[in-house]
């Protein structure tokens, strides 16, 4: 797949900003009060201080690259790298606030900011994340200076500690599917999300990360959008958005996501 062509193809299909050509209530008030709310919630304060911190430190980490090999390299290039970006964290804030979602899940912790963002909605809330090695040990500490206790952390590989994570949840509410693009085939990313589902109910949202990142991730996107259960499909290029609701009018829609057409520019040149 080539980043700028699919970022290119995705420019020129999106529309429905403001709401306009959306007939559904419900997709509107989501589009307009949700999606491109620019209202300053205190808590992203909070989480971007985290990530400050995070890029201001000299300290290493060690990572296991692509080829499966170990390496020491700095926490604050990994950050810049992998960590979602603040506009996409804050959407998940509000996507998580909309749904009053209790119970929320989330395949890859990076450093923790982006389970931050959607565990800041509600103390009450419980978020299950997953996360290995040193980064995991970092995440652990970011959630414990910002304070957040509503945050479950389970180390190890996402594909064999999702089982595990999946037995402690009563349901899953809200899913943040953001697995390692970089080490899963299609079979196993659709057995991992199907997992998920199987936790799921009707009134369940689930976002899918990269939908356009990658063939298999992208494969997978547009299988869902086939689907008889997924009513409402909304595609912001760096997310996908499902929501399971059979009272809901069967609708795919391509948003262009104006607050972070830089941001999302930066990420594609970085991939690049």
């Amino acid at each position: 797949m080539n980043p700028f062509s699919e970022w290119l193809g995705y420019f020129f299909r999106s529309k429905h900003r403001k709401g306009f050509g959306v007939h559904s209530p419900f997709v509107f008030y989501l589009v307009t009060k949700v999606i491109e709310e620019r209202l300053p919630y205190y808590k992203y304060e909070l989480v971007e201080k985290v990530r400050e911190a995070l890029l201001r430190t000299k300290k290493q980490l060690q990572v296991k690259t692509e080829s499966g090999e170990s390496e020491m390299r700095r926490i604050s290039d990994e950050v810049k790298k992998d960590s979602l970006l603040p506009s996409y964290g804050q959407l998940l804030f509000r996507l998580v606030n909309h749904a009053k979602s209790k119970y929320l899940l989330e395949l890859k912790a990076s450093f923790g900011l982006s389970s931050m963002y959607m565990a800041a909605p509600d103390s009450k809330s419980q978020l299950w994340t997953i996360e290995e090695g040193d980064t995991a040990k970092f995440a652990g500490l970011s959630y414990k200076h910002a304070d957040f206790h509503n945050i479950h952390l389970e180390e190890g590989v996402a594909q064999e500690a999702l089982e595990r994570v999946l037995r402690k949840m009563e349901r899953v509410d809200f899913l943040f599917f953001n697995p390692d693009l970089r080490s899963v085939d299609f079979a196993t990313l659709r057995s991992m999300y199907e997992q998920c589902v199987a936790k799921m109910h009707e009134g369940s949202v689930a976002v899918i990360d990269g939908i356009h990142r990658c063939q298999e991730a992208k494969t997978l996107w547009e299988g869902l959008k086939k689907e008889d259960r997924v009513r409402v499909t909304i595609d912001l290029y760096v997310f996908g958005i499902v929501y399971y609701n059979k009272e809901l009018q069967k609708e795919d829609y391509v948003l262009r996501f104006s607050p972070s057409i830089k941001e999302c520019l930066k990420r594609l040149f970085r991939e690049i």
